[in-house]
């Protein structure tokens, strides 16, 4: 496993880093290429972004595993790292009309918790459900209850939902959601929000009507248990 990851970190990531930036000073002259090659260093950029991230999530999955990735719980303003994700992905919701929509209600405003971790988590799940939408009319909601000693995070869409034999395998690692013969995915991304709940001492589980959509469901306590 350590011979891996160390290849990982070395055969693919340095190469993927130094790759975007020879991406990206092609970008910047790209007024200078014939015009049919211009869009070209967009498409470039993109792929090389996709892989690197479907390498830095690999490396993460290997990290949690082996039990590298520690907790730092703190008292977090659940409120404002809400916020502060849907700020993120603002663009990206943007780009395809989806709303986002913070409906916190009467949930705790602080909790303790990992709040790099949690920013991840959620991050995760809105980005995963906007990827999953058709553009316009949709809006993915994220709410959150109050369960006395532990709070719920609930990420919910109107998107196409999930059939039914799929949903039991969503958190398993490399496990892809296809959609009219396209791979949707790098099927990590859910896998690390379940390892980042389990972290915490909590639970994720999910549910989904096909043509309705899906609510995600996170569970976990509100004090954090001493890490050694």
């Amino acid at each position: 496993r350590e011979t891996f990851i160390s290849a990982l970190t070395h055969d693919l990531r340095t190469p993927l880093v130094a790759e975007r930036r020879a991406l990206d000073l092609l970008h910047a002259q790209r007024d200078k290429l014939p015009e049919k090659l211009q869009p070209l260093s967009e498409r470039l950029i993109k792929n090389n972004t996709d892989l690197l991230e479907m390498v830095n999530k690999l490396l993460e999955i290997y990290e949690y595993e082996a039990g590298k990735i520690r907790l730092f719980p703190a008292p977090v303003a659940l409120s404002s790292v809400v916020a502060e994700c849907l700020e993120t992905l603002h663009p990206l919701a943007e780009s395809k009309n989806i709303r986002l929509l913070n409906r916190l209600g009467n949930a705790p405003d602080t909790i303790e918790a990992d709040a790099y971790q949690l920013r991840r988590l959620l991050v995760n799940l809105v980005g995963n459900a906007i990827q999953h939408m058709q553009n316009g009319g949709g809006a993915v909601t994220v709410s959150a209850q109050d369960l006395g000693q532990a709070v719920e995070l609930r990420v919910s869409d109107n998107g196409p939902g999930i059939e039914p034999e799929v949903l039991p395998h969503l958190f398993d690692r490399y496990f892809a959601v296809q959609q009219t013969r396209k791979k949707i995915g790098s099927g990590l991304g859910l896998s690390i929000c379940k390892m980042i709940t389990r972290l915490h001492g909590g639970a994720i589980r999910v549910e989904s009507i096909v043509g309705q959509g899906t609510d995600f469901y996170v569970s976990f306590p509100k004090q954090q248990q001493s890490q050694h």
